[in-house]
């Protein structure tokens, strides 16, 4: 992400446009199976997590899916982690944080 932002800000390419950046489809996640992989890397029961109490709407997609193509043809940029390791890092880093210590304590 820092690199996609990094080319962003320093193409000329780059000005007045927008970019998605992500993972694209091989990484694909419906909402709720996203919150299972996160809940499961933090180690805290699922029970936790209330799937059935809100309803999707009819308008509302099952999943979101990136496309980084446009980013990877202007920029140059490709994701050089995968969603996986990403969600595993950023756990890792919460966890490890002094302010969630402090707050914990």
């Amino acid at each position: 992400m820092v690199d996609a932002l990094r080319l962003g800000l320093t193409a000329r390419v780059a000005v007045g446009k927008v970019y998605n950046i992500g993972s694209g489809p091989a990484e694909a996640r419906s909402v709720r199976r996203m919150v299972e992989e996160i809940v499961g890397l933090m180690g805290v029961p699922s029970r936790l997590c209330w799937f059935d109490r809100a309803g999707r709407g009819r308008s509302d997609p099952p999943y979101l899916v990136s496309d980084p193509t446009k980013a990877h043809v202007e920029l140059g940029w490709r994701p050089r982690v995968s969603l996986a390791e990403g969600l595993a890092r950023t756990i890792e880093s919460y966890k490890t944080s002094p302010a969630v210590k402090e707050l914990s304590a």
